[in-house]
């Protein structure tokens, strides 16, 4: 399928240095320094996938009394479209069209009416702190973007979880770390998300595999 998606700045390779990367914390380093070092984390297997963001552009009008002419600010913001969780944005950042398999591609669980409605009262409310008035929310823009992930199946001890990397930004998604297993991707039904750790559907995923168990 053809999506828009921002460009990605990280190999299979650096995603997988970055998973295995450890904040030891205060706790940590004394512990290290006391000869107790931490448990290596092994990075399984490394997966690419497109998670979905509404990307919205907007003026907000806010009317004043006394005939007094209105008010209008423009700005942007963008909604993840898995979980609904809305920010500021400023500028667009570079994309292409690029065809992928449906199976790399994480599935909207909001439509357009929808993210319309959670912006524009995450607006409302910013315009609202800002002038003590409530605007109108008029969109000049919508569209659905992709960003690149890895998802990386780790493991430490005995135990396996999911890291994933944002391969835009080269950081750490520190909320899909926790939220990954949660995700329905384009070729799944609709109650079906990755499976369980003990059997993890990222082995099964077409690109940028680097490693079998």
């Amino acid at each position: 399928m053809k999506i828009k998606t921002t460009l990605n700045r990280l190999t299979p390779e650096q995603a997988e240095e970055l998973a295995k990367h450890e904040n030891l914390g205060l706790l940590g380093v004394l512990l290290y320094k006391l000869g107790r070092k931490p448990i290596a984390t092994t990075v399984l297997k490394v997966n690419k996938f497109y998670y979905p963001y509404y990307v919205a552009g907007t003026v907000l009008t806010f009317k004043r009394a006394a005939k007094l002419p209105s008010r209008q600010m423009v700005g942007m913001a963008v909604m993840e479209g898995a979980f609904g969780v809305v920010q500021d944005m400023r500028g667009k950042p570079d994309m292409l069209e690029k065809d992928v398999p449906a199976g790399q591609v994480v599935a909207c669980k909001y439509d357009r009416e929808k993210a319309e409605l959670q912006i524009g009262k995450f607006l409302a409310n910013k315009g609202y702190r800002k002038y003590r008035s409530i605007p109108q929310v008029d969109f000049r823009e919508m569209e659905v973007i992709y960003k690149p992930h890895y998802a990386c199946l780790c493991q430490k001890g005995k135990k396996k979880f999911y890291r994933i990397i944002d391969a835009e930004i080269r950081e750490r998604n520190y909320m899909l770390d926790i939220k990954y297993k949660e995700l329905t991707f384009m070729d799944e039904e609709p109650e079906e998300g990755p499976a369980a750790l003990a059997e993890p559907q990222a082995d099964d995923r077409p690109e940028g595999t680097v490693r079998g168990e």
